[in-house]
């Protein structure tokens, strides 16, 4: 028998495997990543590229909607957000003219403590952070996709927004590849 180790939820299972009936393990390659998240944030900020610095973009009178990912995705808002803050702060805006929203998509809100674990307790602190509710009631429609005529709604918040930010990360997605 062979002994398999599986990511489960924040934890690992182990499925032990008849040995004739493993012919073997394929992992991704792994690649590094930069040595300072926050100060490659920082950079990419400073050193747009084909774009002007947001900083150059925002007016201190604009309300900015800030769209992160919620629980179920590793995207490490934390890191992103607060460079983000600094460099809307650095333009006028007010952190009271900011509102982060959580991309819940069909799951559930996110909640108080998942919050400040997913933005980090300053940045609950600073500005306001709301979970989409995609069965809201208030939702903009904002026309039909032209392939199959769908309708599109979106999110008060984001649609009433003068500038819209959206952050998030690339990766395999766990059922669909």
């Amino acid at each position: 028998m062979v002994d398999v180790w599986l990511p489960y939820g924040k934890t690992e299972v182990c499925a032990r495997i008849p040995a004739q009936n493993l012919l073997g393990s394929i992992e991704p390659k792994e690649k590094m990543g930069v040595p300072d998240a926050r100060a490659e944030i920082e950079r990419a900020l400073r050193e747009p590229i084909t774009s002007k610095r947001l900083s150059e973009i925002v007016k201190p009178e604009h309300k900015v909607a800030i769209v992160v990912d919620d629980a179920t995705r590793p995207a490490p808002s934390h890191i992103m957000v607060p460079p983000l803050l600094d460099e809307l702060n650095s333009a006028g805006v007010k952190d009271e003219n900011v509102t982060i929203i959580f991309g819940c998509g069909t799951h559930r809100a996110v909640t108080p403590e998942e919050a400040a674990h997913l933005l980090g307790e300053a940045v609950v602190k600073r500005v306001k952070a709301i979970s989409h509710d995609c069965r809201a009631e208030d939702l903009v429609y904002v026309g039909t996709t032209k392939t199959y005529g769908t309708k599109v709604y979106l999110n008060r918040v984001f649609a009433e927004a003068d500038v819209k930010i959206l952050t998030g990360d690339v990766g395999f997605h766990y059922y669909a590849g």
